[in-house]
């Protein structure tokens, strides 16, 4: 089971994932380098400054920029969360291998 087959099954075939392509994508996946201090911040704050990484290496495109739906997986150290959204968002927060 994955993301895709998950929310196909969930939605029953009313929802398809499809993986991200473009510059910089591997896999369906962008990956950014911030320059915090993970360990004791507020998930929020680190989702900000990952959401300002995702835009540089855009070229400066504001997320979710091309895409419809932009889901940060956060590493450890930000408390004991499992994710978080927004209502009609394209964003999704997720803590650590959530």
């Amino acid at each position: 089971a994955n993301i895709k087959s998950q929310y196909a099954a969930c939605s029953k075939g009313q929802l398809i994932v499809e993986p991200a392509t473009g510059f910089g994508v591997i896999d369906g996946v962008i990956e950014v380098t911030i320059q915090s201090a993970v360990i004791g911040a507020e998930a929020v704050v680190i989702a900000n400054e990952a959401l300002a990484t995702l835009k540089t290496k855009l070229g400066g495109c504001e997320p979710p920029c091309n895409y419809d739906h932009v889901m940060l997986c956060l590493p450890p150290g930000t408390g004991n969360w499992v994710a978080y959204a927004y209502m009609n968002s394209w964003l999704s927060v997720y803590n650590n291998d959530w």
